[in-house]
C-alpha cells in the first residue's frame, strides 16, 4: 500500500513565516521523509513501520508518515525528540530561564 503525500506548507516550511522552529522541522520532516520513500519518491509504508519498529518505545508507522509529510501540523514533543534522533540531530534540555544557543530551538 503506498501513501498519499501531503504536500507541505510552502509559507510555512520554507521559511517564509520566519519561524525558525517551522523551517528546523521542515528540515527534519524531510530527511524522515528520505527515510521512508521508495526510488520514484513515493512513501512506502514498509519502511515507515520498520523505522517505527526499530525505536524504543515504538512509534506507529502512520504517526511516521503524517510527520514525515506534513500532514501533523503540530506533532508532539515525544514525536518531534524521535524523529530528531533519526535523522541524526542532538535535542538539549537546558534549566529553566537559560539563554538558548544560536541556532536552537525551543519546544514547548
Amino acid at each position: 500500500m503506498v501513501a498519499t503525500v501531503h504536500r507541505i506548507h510552502q509559507n510555512r516550511d520554507e521559511g517564509l513565516s520566519g519561524n525558525v522552529k517551522e523551517l528546523k522541522l521542515a528540515d527534519i520532516r524531510g530527511e524522515i521523509l528520505s527515510h521512508i520513500t521508495g526510488v520514484s519518491g513515493e512513501v512506502v509504508r514498509k519502511k515507515a513501520h520498520d523505522l517505527g519498529q526499530s525505536l524504543i518505545p515504538t512509534m506507529a508507522a502512520s504517526t511516521i508518515i503524517k510527520f514525515a509529510t506534513g500532514q501533523t501540523p503540530t506533532p508532539s514533543t515525544w514525536t518531534i525528540r524521535k524523529m530528531v534522533e533519526v535523522a541524526g540531530q542532538e535535542i538539549w534540555i537546558l534549566p529553566k530561564g537559560a539563554k538558548v544557543p544560536p541556532g536552537a530551538i525551543k519546544l514547548e
